[in-house]
């Protein structure tokens, strides 16, 4: 399991990463970094957005909402789990305590915590699938 203070350091490295990446500042709450951050690695939709509605201008209106941080999840889980099939996640038998492991590594915390440092500790070892083309 990784310490308090290599936690620390990867969620600034991935602050800094995200900063240098294209923006997305309408979802950027610091305890969702390393979700959002394994989400771009796969691929992963972090937004939804549908329109076109008439505006009170008569000009077409798009809207974009944020995902749930759940939904990313379990999208992000699906890609780990295609991507190495020894990763998974189990309760950990405590309240609301997850257990996200792979060969040789595992990480406790939340289920959406969890899920983000498996999907980066996936990624770091192998190349995520290609996203398909729209």
């Amino acid at each position: 399991m990784k310490s308090a203070g290599s936690l620390r350091e990867k969620a600034i490295e991935l602050h800094m990463a995200l900063e240098q990446s294209p923006a997305d500042n309408s979802f950027d709450l610091i305890g969702t970094i390393p979700l959002i951050a394994a989400a771009r690695r796969f691929g992963i939709p972090t937004h939804v957005s549908e329109g076109p509605g008439q505006g009170s201008s008569g000009r077409q209106v798009w809207t974009c909402w944020p995902r749930s941080r759940m939904e990313i999840a379990h999208d992000a889980l699906a890609q780990v789990i295609h991507c190495d099939c020894e990763a998974g996640v189990t309760s950990a038998g405590r309240a609301n305590v997850w257990r996200a492991f792979t060969s040789g590594w595992s990480y406790e915390g939340d289920f959406v915590d969890a899920v983000a440092a498996l999907a980066l500790h996936v990624a770091e070892l192998r190349p995520p699938p290609r996203a398909a083309e729209p």
